[in-house]
This record gives C-alpha cells, sequence and structure tokens, in this order.
C-alpha cells in the first residue's frame, strides 16, 4: 500500500482557525554562533493538521494514545486538484464519484 502523508508544514503565515492563535517560530540558536540548533515553538493545538480525540469534546472520552492506529489508516481516491486555491464545488466531485467510492 502506498502511503500519503496528509501533513501540513507548521510556519509563522499559516492559516489558523481563528486569531490571535498564529504559530510563533524563532530560531533561538544557531550552530554557527552556538555551536547547535535551538528552535522555540508556541502552537496552539487546533492549528495546522491535527485529530481531535473523543476527551475533546467528552470528559470520558478516549484520548488519543488510546485509539487503535489502524483507525485512521486507509484506501484512498487521490484526486488531482488543477485550480488550487478554488473552492471544491460538489459538480466537480460528481464527476469522479465513482472511482472515489471505490
Amino acid at each position: 500500500m502506498k502511503v500519503f502523508d496528509l501533513t501540513h508544514v507548521t510556519h509563522n503565515d499559516m492559516p489558523v482557525y481563528a486569531e490571535p492563535n498564529r504559530p510563533d517560530i524563532k530560531k533561538v540558536a544557531i550552530i554557527e554562533e552556538n555551536g547547535y540548533q535551538e528552535t522555540l515553538i508556541s502552537v496552539f493545538s487546533h492549528n495546522g493538521t491535527h485529530m481531535d480525540s473523543p476527551r475533546h469534546m467528552y470528559t470520558k472520552g478516549e484520548t488519543l494514545d488510546k485509539l487503535d492506529i489502524e483507525n485512521f489508516v486507509g484506501k484512498a481516491y487521490v484526486l488531482e486538484l488543477e485550480k488550487g486555491n478554488e473552492n471544491i464545488e460538489l459538480e466537480y466531485l460528481k464527476k469522479y464519484e465513482d472511482e472515489i467510492k471505490k
């Protein structure tokens, strides 16, 4: 099975759910000056690619570490989206409905 990583890169200018939740990523040491590299990262848990466990909404819900990773891996249909940043309309997806449902 071919695996596709759907993770988006985290960076200071990435889209965020709501302000002021913007990530703050700073280099605090660099090899040339400090002999090592160190980065300070401050980011809200709802920024970027992430998952919410049932515990996010339910006090007795499971946390991610308790969920079987097999639940998050499966077959997919990769659809080429030529238009980039435009909205994906339902009519466009309907053209590929048979392939997506396989």
